[in-house]
């Protein structure tokens, strides 16, 4: 519904009750529990930010090995959990559509590489700070910073098949048990 209220078309009556809020917030709060906490960071966007940095170091080591960039495309909720997982995603506000994030490797003039990342939400573009680290972070840094949720291909796979169905264990009990009363609350407001 937002999307099509971004770009003017019309809105069925009944969304009134639902939108702009609770459903604003509560997609908001949806997008921050793909990423709530370390586990969840390693398997939804540690394979991701493992690949750049490794793109990064084949480009420190000999910078004719690749293209000079790379692009990759994703969605909204892609978007959040990347926000989340560097700490610069900010719930209940979920990104706009078209919202994009750019990752840059730069050198300076005695060849130390940093890292900058920065953050497009509609028009405005913002620097992001990686995990408390601003602008210019070292790319050994961010290494470190990162390191708890950087997994390979292998390791993620693995990771991935020894996780139990149960929500709670992936979440925790205290999360699970306020995102089942928000359900229980929106059923009695729009299925009575």
């Amino acid at each position: 519904m937002r999307i099509e209220d971004d770009v003017g078309l019309p809105l069925p009556d009944w969304a009134s009750k639902a939108y702009p809020q609770p459903l604003y917030d509560l997609n908001g709060w949806f997008f921050e529990s793909f990423s709530h906490n370390t586990k969840l960071q390693r398997l939804g966007t540690g394979l991701f930010l493992q690949t750049i940095l490794d793109y990064f170091n084949e480009m420190i080591a000999d910078p004719t090995s690749n293209p000079k960039y790379q692009v990759y495309s994703g969605h909204d909720s892609n978007i959040a959990q990347t926000l989340n997982t560097l700490g610069a995603f900010i719930p209940p506000y979920p990104p706009a559509f078209a919202s994009s994030i750019y990752i840059e490797l730069r050198q300076d003039s005695t060849d130390d590489y940093y890292i900058n990342v920065w953050s497009k939400n509609l028009d405005v573009i913002n620097q992001v700070s990686i995990r408390g680290c601003a602008l210019d972070c070292p790319i050994d840094e961010v290494k470190e910073l990162l390191s708890d949720v950087l997994i390979d291909a292998d390791k993620r796979s693995e990771e991935c098949s020894n996780i139990s169905g149960n929500l709670k264990n992936t979440v925790g009990e205290e999360k699970y048990q306020e995102a089942m009363k928000i359900i229980e609350e929106l059923k009695k407001r729009f299925l009575s």
